[in-house]
């Protein structure tokens, strides 16, 4: 399903650049700087330059991939959805997982069709994001919950728990992507 989807972007992106997509030059992603291929961990330090490069990466982008790492993925094992889920039963639950666990990173990527390569040009960026309480003593904690199994993935792919709690940011939604 997700190569299907790759596949349908990158023929739509072509499309709108005036070139075919052929079994020849399936080519997901390349660079001519090798710099400009490399995955961007945004943390308070370098978060202003980070934020204007890709909000123009944004701007010139055929299309954009957006990721989520959150600290669980079903509150309940009935919570899980189903295909025969009605779309509304199937938002409930999703809804319901995404109000009890946090969000930790947020991963977002612009591509950009090179028409001369015959490949997108991908501009990778990963925030890490943690609920900190920003002003000490002004109301209660922010409190989230944990899945064991989903910290366990985060550590198996090597997730800097480190970075995200004393280098993440919360308000990285609403910067990345502003109210018109």
């Amino acid at each position: 399903m997700k190569k299907y989807f790759l596949f349908r972007a990158m023929s739509e992106a072509q499309a709108r650049n005036g070139t075919q997509l052929s079994s020849s030059n399936r080519s997901l992603c390349t660079s001519s700087n090798s710099s400009d291929l490399a995955l961007k961990n945004v943390t308070k330090s370098n978060f202003e330059p980070a934020l204007a490069k890709l909000r123009s990466h944004v701007r010139e982008a055929d299309f954009v991939s957006i990721d989520l790492e959150m600290t669980g993925v079903t509150s309940a094992p009935w919570r899980e959805s189903f295909e025969f889920d009605r779309s509304d039963i199937r938002y409930l639950k999703v809804k319901d997982s995404a109000e009890k666990f946090a969000v930790v990173q947020f991963g977002v990527c612009p591509f950009r069709w090179d028409s001369k390569n015959h490949s997108f040009i991908a501009h990778p960026h990963n925030f890490y994001i943690f609920p900190r309480q920003e002003i000490p003593g002004d109301g209660p904690s922010n409190e989230f919950s944990c899945q064991t199994t989903s910290l366990d993935f985060l550590a198996k792919y090597q997730f800097d728990f480190n970075a995200c709690i004393y280098e993440g940011e919360l308000l990285v939604f609403l910067i990345i992507f502003p109210q018109p």
